[in-house]
């Protein structure tokens, strides 16, 4: 008999490799202002980026402020990113048409985080009911998540669930719709704060995916640890 019965997935650099729709977007929004997408243009695209993400507090999820507010302050994020960028380079163009094009870009972008990341997926789907979790806008993350849906049994997108993680409403709410306990879910993502320390506080057994070999200084101890997507296979 199975351990678990449901395997709850993150999206984005665990299912979905963000960096590269982030660069990838960047690169066309670039086309588009008649530049060269050069390194020096990529370092000053990520410099105004973070500044504008720092600026937006959107890693201070454990606030109230943010939790009630998180997507807004979100979008608000993307216009303040190309404000800075365009005033970097000295361009008029509206931030928020180049907001709106990133957000149409990078809902068309859906590349896997590993070559084989599909083909786990699938053979995970013919053992346990697989769920998605992501911190998201809606009409940005549904369409990414087109490969994946003959596979998943149900997703949870935090803009439409009104909570974000690692908020415990978050999934507290997710086990009410799933009609499960904590016990019968493991979760599996790459983000300490929101994937790890949010599932645990419920009671979730989590598997962290550290890919790039984080080191962590916690006391919190997760079931699993891999750095392959492969390694599900070999752990469940």
């Amino acid at each position: 008999m199975e351990k678990y019965r449901y395997l709850i997935f993150d999206v984005d650099d665990t299912l979905l490799d963000y960096g590269y729709a982030y660069r990838t977007a960047q690169n066309r929004i670039a086309e588009r202002l008649n530049m060269a997408y050069t390194e020096q243009y990529a370092v000053l695209d990520e410099k105004c980026g973070w500044r504008a993400w720092k600026e937006s507090g959107l890693d201070n999820t454990g606030q109230n402020d943010i939790q009630v507010n998180y997507h807004r302050y979100y979008y608000q994020y993307h216009v303040l990113h190309y404000t800075y960028l365009m005033e970097a380079l000295g361009k008029t163009w509206d931030p928020n048409l180049l907001a709106e094009w990133y957000m149409e870009i990078v809902s068309d972008i859906d590349a896997l985080m590993e070559t084989d990341t599909l083909y786990v997926y699938r053979k995970l789907a013919s053992r346990y009911r697989l769920v998605l979790a992501t911190n998201a806008l809606e009409r940005m993350q549904r369409k990414r998540l087109t490969v994946f849906l003959p596979y998943t049994y149900k997703i949870f997108i935090s803009e439409t669930m009104g909570y974000i993680k690692p908020a415990s409403e978050f999934f507290v709410r997710m086990l009410d719709t799933l009609e499960c306990c904590p016990q019968e879910c493991l979760m599996v993502g790459d983000s300490w704060a929101n994937d790890i320390l949010g599932a645990k506080q419920v009671g979730i057994d989590v598997c962290y995916y550290n890919r790039i070999r984080k080191t962590i200084y916690d006391t919190i101890v997760p079931e699993y640890k891999i750095q392959k997507i492969s390694e599900l296979l070999e752990i469940l």
